[in-house]
């Protein structure tokens, strides 16, 4: 999460239910997808680690960054932002943290939801959010469970596709390549500034699932701003995701002691995995539809 200078709705809580199947993803006819086969010959080497830069601007005209956007939201009178993902024709997964206040234990409000961006809105421009889901687990100090979903008050994701979503596979495991995308204010000069959607093009790899097996462990280059962002690979070319980035270590090679680390210190990735919270996940979909 970081402070957004651009500038209700129902809110709930819902439990947390696990192992629920997992969702197919969607791209619209008129969307080009991203060029795999060049993402797959780079990556070759899984050994790139946390400390060395491994982002590039992301291409918001094509999919699957078509259907990742930035979050904004207010406490009070500051504003912040964070990444959210299209999961539907009108969920976006995000979270907890990026809508519950917990030091207040309230809601955040004054939501957006602005696909594609990229130092600008994108084509469909700020979308408005009608509701807001947060689980109990993170409200009462979970904070490995830390998803939420955004119910838009618009169905745009017929127009910039949607993530499917799978559970992670033990043969992934420091062998398939891995992407985390969205906007964390350590890329670049300007990025801290004005939003700019990056995604690791170069190897990254999820490592291992946490003790309590609530969450995964990844390399991928992240920054303050990326909460909420998607963890996912590509299967039979359609990506998926396996986790929400919540935590994260310093992508930046100057700074990588990892005071922003779930543990600090330790130079790690955290995303809750998508078991967690498919259940939930699929009952707002098919409530919302």
């Amino acid at each position: 999460m970081k402070r957004f200078t651009i500038s209700m709705l129902m809110l709930s809580a819902l439990g947390t239910t696990a192992y629920g199947k997992g969702s197919e993803s969607f791209r619209p006819a008129d969307l080009p997808m991203d060029h795999l086969e060049a993402a797959q010959a780079r990556s070759q080497n899984h050994k790139v680690r946390i400390g060395a830069e491994g982002r590039e601007e992301s291409d918001t005209t094509v999919y699957p960054f078509t259907a990742i956007g930035a979050i904004s939201f207010k406490s009070g009178t500051s504003s912040y932002s964070c990444t959210g993902s299209m999961i539907a024709e009108n969920v976006v997964l995000t979270n907890g943290h990026c809508v519950w206040d917990k030091e207040n234990k309230r809601f955040y409000t004054g939501f957006k939801f602005s696909p594609a961006y990229q130092s600008g809105p994108g084509p469909l421009g700020t979308v408005g959010v009608k509701r807001v889901f947060v689980s109990k687990s993170y409200q009462n100090n979970r904070s490995d469970i830390d998803y939420g979903f955004l119910v838009l008050d618009t169905p745009i994701g017929r127009e910039t596709g949607w993530f499917g979503t799978k559970i992670m596979k033990r043969s992934w495991y420091g062998k398939e390549r891995f992407y985390v995308a969205g906007y964390g204010s350590n890329f670049g000069i300007l990025s801290a500034l004005i939003n700019i959607q990056a995604v690791n093009k170069k190897p990254c790899e999820v490592s291992r699932q946490t003790l309590l097996a609530r969450a995964l462990v990844h390399n991928c280059d992240t920054g303050p701003g990326n909460s909420g962002s998607p963890l996912f690979t590509y299967e039979n070319g359609k990506p998926y995701i396996v986790g929400v980035h919540f935590s994260g270590s310093s992508g930046d090679p100057v700074d990588a002691s990892c005071t922003e680390s779930f543990w600090p210190g330790v130079c790690e990735n955290y995303a809750t995995k998508t078991n967690i919270f498919l259940d939930v996940m699929n009952q707002i979909i098919k409530e919302y539809k």
